[in-house]
């Protein structure tokens, strides 16, 4: 048997691809393509005509065939089509709450030429998606959402479309040979061939935060520290806005500033609080969806005044006793009062300051854990009210001179 082959035309001049001598058992008749000459790589793509002929020993002869093939070892194109997955933000994302985003592609194969309806050379466009990490670089880390065999072009969802999540998405293309479209470039390293991939978050919930400080209750500055934690869990936060409004006018908000990058932080700018206002701060924390949250609000009370006080006892002078009774007076007129730390210095190293004790009520009193030695020393009183704010009293300067007994 002869098998011949004829590039596929009106009037078909075949030549002849190898000779088969019957099976000696019965069997299969087989091509054999040659290992040199113009044949020897196989056939260029494009459209044959192969035939056989079977000659008998008396020298009859049949031809079969011809049988019309192409050849097509070239992958099919295919890229998402403009308009799916759009649009795309400057961190290379698409970010969107819809779980069945629109996801299109058009295909494109050698043998065939490119159409809108992937028809042609085209036999099939599948549309996949992956986790967005670890990165997919391969097709079987894929999973088919749908596939098109030339309707619509168009990616159709399962009737709850997609959870929420980060995910890559794409299209792969596969012609009547069975040739597939490419993911990965042959770079190196490799990387994904353009307009065949996407990168997709769908997010539906709404992102979350909390003021870390300040806490509620009086503040000693008029640009207090005012920090928001804000977390979202697919797409990730946008901005966290930061307000105030006065406590008398609770719902009337007024900005203070956007913080895009964590740490969130308000910068106050013009802003100051003023002293004895009680104020309501909040925050907006947004996602890169568009979704909001606020944040539960902080009631605070500026108090940007120190309170004031002065040490009764001992009086300057001498006084008889290693633990001579220490009293001091403490008045705040805003935040109120929070402690008195009693203090003491040895004269010849008055920067070098020593706690007695702390009191947190009045009557103001030292309770003595130690005995001074005799010697000079200055003692003073260092006030706190519960705004944090603080002031020392004047110094007493007091000299023990215990009487032998």
């Amino acid at each position: 048997m002869e098998f011949d082959y004829s590039i596929d035309q009106a009037t078909p001049d075949c030549d002849l691809i190898s000779t088969d001598l019957p099976p000696e058992t019965g069997g299969v008749y087989r091509a054999v393509w040659p290992t040199a000459g113009a044949l020897a790589g196989g056939l260029d793509d494009g459209q044959y005509l192969l035939r056989a002929t079977v000659y008998d020993g008396a020298g009859n002869s049949g031809v079969l065939g011809p049988v019309k093939v192409t050849v097509d070892t070239k992958a099919p194109t295919v890229v998402i089509s403009a308009g799916s997955l759009e649009p795309i933000e400057d961190d290379g994302l698409y970010y969107t709450n819809e779980r069945k985003p629109l996801f299109g592609a058009i295909a494109a194969d050698s043998s065939g030429g490119a159409t809108g309806t992937l028809a042609s050379g085209v036999t099939k466009v599948e549309f996949l998606y992956a986790p967005l990490a670890p990165e997919p670089d391969a097709w079987g880390d894929f999973t088919v959402i749908s596939e098109d065999l030339g309707t619509s072009g168009f990616a159709v969802y399962p009737p709850a479309g997609m959870v929420d999540g980060r995910y890559l998405f794409a299209v792969r293309a596969t012609d009547k040979a069975g040739n597939q479209s490419a993911l990965m470039t042959g770079d190196t390293p490799p990387t994904y061939v353009p307009g065949v991939i996407r990168q997709v978050v769908i997010d539906n919930v709404d992102p979350t935060g909390t003021i870390t400080a300040p806490a509620a209750g009086p503040v000693k500055d008029t640009q207090p520290v005012f920090t928001v934690s804000a977390s979202d869990a697919s797409a990730g936060v946008k901005q966290v806005l930061f307000r105030y409004a006065l406590a008398t006018t609770p719902t009337v908000y007024t900005a203070i500033s956007t913080d895009t990058e964590a740490p969130y932080e308000a910068e106050w700018g013009a802003v100051d609080l003023v002293h004895g206002v009680s104020y309501q701060l909040s925050a907006v924390v947004t996602d890169k969806i568009g979704r909001t949250y606020e944040v539960s609000a902080v009631t605070i009370t500026a108090d940007l005044i120190a309170p004031t006080g002065t040490i009764t006892a001992p009086t300057a002078g001498t006084v008889t006793t290693g633990q001579p009774t220490f009293t001091a007076t403490a008045t705040d007129a805003g935040s109120g009062m929070k402690q008195v730390a009693f203090q003491y210095a040895a004269a010849a190293t008055p920067t070098v300051w020593n706690t007695v004790s702390v009191d947190t009520a009045d009557p103001w009193q030292a309770v003595w854990a130690i005995t001074l030695a005799e010697g000079d020393y200055k003692f003073r009183a260092v006030l706190s009210d519960n705004a944090g704010n603080t002031f020392e009293t004047a110094t007493v300067d007091v000299t023990v001179d215990i009487p032998p007994t």
